[in-house]
């Protein structure tokens, strides 16, 4: 079983070079698909040898990327991951191959993946799942394009017909690039497509 990784990165996350390297390493992963949303900050990457590149004129922002990334994979299975997050590939790949063979069609992270996570931050039960998501393609369906941050993982949750936490040690910044102020005003016109959805 082969994989394609979508990341979406503005190349902000000290995480991503070295994460880049580790996935090219992998057996278990086809093609790496970045989608990068920052031209100006993108290092050397030449040396990624399973690298799709796809440079965007501007930032069309995470959820955009995801199905940008999906549409572009070769390979029937895709994981969809954070650009700041730092974590042992083939374990991780193992535990989604174990789950995808039980009949999921989607994994991702459960809280106890985050040793940082303090309980009372998990307004969810779904906190953290969408850094590092494993998908079935034949059960994907598009996000819907007004929704550019948030709400991605959660459509997901919503739409794919058999879900699965997976407990993988990882290590995060998380919410690197959207905790800035200048994607306040996109998150909060997220909120309210997601009201007019639900």
């Amino acid at each position: 079983m082969k994989f394609s990784v979508v990341i979406p990165t503005m190349w902000r996350s000290e995480r991503t070079l070295p994460m880049l390297k580790d996935l090219d390493a992998s057996d278990y992963i086809e093609e790496i698909i970045i989608v990068d949303n920052d031209t100006s900050k993108c290092p050397g990457l030449s040396d990624i040898s399973k690298l799709i590149y796809l440079p965007q004129k501007k930032n069309i922002y995470v959820n955009p990327a995801w199905n940008l990334g999906v549409e572009t994979s070769s390979c029937d299975y895709v994981c969809i991951l954070n650009d700041d997050i730092s974590f042992d590939v083939d374990t991780a790949f193992k535990a989604a191959i174990r789950n995808f063979k039980m009949g999921h069609t989607l994994a991702g992270l459960h809280q106890l993946s985050y040793d940082h996570l303090d309980s009372r931050e998990a307004i969810s039960p779904f906190y953290g799942f969408g850094c590092c998501m494993f998908l079935d393609k034949s059960d994907w369906t598009p996000i819907p394009g007004l929704l550019k941050i948030w709400y991605g993982d959660t459509w997901l949750v919503s739409t794919f017909s058999s879900i699965v936490f997976i407990v993988v040690d990882v290590d995060t910044d998380m919410s690197t690039t959207v905790k800035s102020e200048e994607f306040k005003e996109v998150i909060s016109s997220d909120n309210e497509e997601w009201k007019k959805i639900i």
